[in-house]
């Protein structure tokens, strides 16, 4: 009888190669902020000091690059918001959490578009970093509604839709990010709940 092949001991990363991983995903950051979601990969590599197989040996495409870069950001933005749930004021703490959002959205040019199909698509990557944020505001937005701070017919797909969509405009290039908190502004305003 053959014995059963057992898998390969999952080993930690070498220094150098953890180094590398952290000074990727660091200089990605910065181009994609710069030039959006298609910025170079040979750029990202140069500038990283390091070859386009290493580049690809920690990260097999520009997709798992981005995938890493959004996860690391929206399982983040999601704790913030669980923290902001322990305010006092959670109508407050929704406003702060909705401009955040947004923020972070617009970051990364290109890149709301592509969240927006990550809620829907369960095999994606992200799915379970986005389902996070979605949960996480979803609480937030309904401790609110139950202080009568926020009005009882908005959900959290209404918020997702008006952020993912102000951002898109901005990726678009026919809004101002100068005009960014105005807008954001009107939309919280619109949230209130009316005597």
């Amino acid at each position: 009888m053959a014995k059963r092949a057992h898998p390969a001991p999952i080993r930690p990363r070498r220094s150098d190669a953890e180094q590398n991983h952290n000074r990727i995903l660091r200089i990605a950051g910065e181009a994609i902020e710069q030039f959006g979601a298609d910025a170079s990969l040979r750029d990202i590599a140069r500038k990283a000091g390091i070859g386009m197989g290493t580049l690809y040996r920690h990260f097999p495409s520009r997709e798992a690059l981005l995938e890493t870069l959004l996860r690391e950001r929206l399982s983040k933005f999601a704790e913030e918001v669980r923290q902001a749930r322990t305010f006092e004021n959670s109508g407050e703490a929704l406003g702060r959490c909705v401009r955040d959002y947004l923020r972070g959205v617009t970051v990364y040019k290109g890149v709301a578009s592509s969240l927006i199909k990550t809620l829907k698509d369960s095999n994606s990557a992200l799915h379970s970093s986005c389902s996070a944020v979605r949960e996480e505001l979803e609480a937030l937005l309904k401790m609110a509604q139950e202080n009568g701070s926020i009005r009882a017919d908005v959900t959290v797909a209404d918020i997702f839709t008006f952020v993912n969509g102000l951002a898109w405009m901005f990726d678009q290039g026919t809004g101002s990010l100068e005009r960014r908190s105005v807008l954001v502004q009107v939309f919280l305003d619109g949230l209130r709940k009316r005597e």
